[in-house]
């Protein structure tokens, strides 16, 4: 069902769908072309039906350069399967935090003040900052990833 729905979409093309197992689970696999503005795409799209619901896995490129990544399609999308290692599952995302300076500061003594999970660096980047010394104004909300 979700296969057709995709190939229904206007300006997208089947050339090739088959069911599959990938690591015991039902999938189906379509190869497509679609147009995406002014650049033709060429894809491989993998619905996977596990533990009640149903995953949709996408792989695309320029039309030209499908052959080239065609393989790597093919590892990524057979890769999917259920997970039992205990550490992978109990993975926790990083979370974003976002806090109102009280005062005015540059963005290495906020994060000195309120240490983020991520290099200062890439606190700029999600602050919008030019770098670390930039100095912000008291009021301004900063983000930070935490845990």
């Amino acid at each position: 069902e979700a296969a057709r729905r995709f190939i229904a979409q206007p300006g997208v093309r089947a050339l090739a769908s088959e069911r599959e197992t990938i690591n015991g689970i039902p999938a189906r696999i379509t190869v497509f072309d679609a147009q995406t503005g002014n650049t033709p795409i060429r894809g491989m799209l993998a619905h996977l039906t596990y533990g009640g619901r149903t995953y949709e896995l996408a792989a695309y490129t320029a039309t030209g350069a499908f052959e080239s990544y065609q393989r790597a399609f093919e590892r990524a999308i057979s890769s999917f399967g259920p997970v039992s290692n205990r550490r992978v599952l109990g993975v926790q995302p990083k979370r974003m935090d976002i806090l109102r300076l009280d005062r005015a500061m540059t963005l290495a003594e906020f994060e000195r003040a309120h240490a983020s999970a991520i290099p200062l660096r890439e606190l700029a980047i999600i602050n919008q900052v030019p770098n670390e010394n930039t100095r912000l104004a008291a009021g301004t909300l900063v983000k930070r990833v935490i845990g």
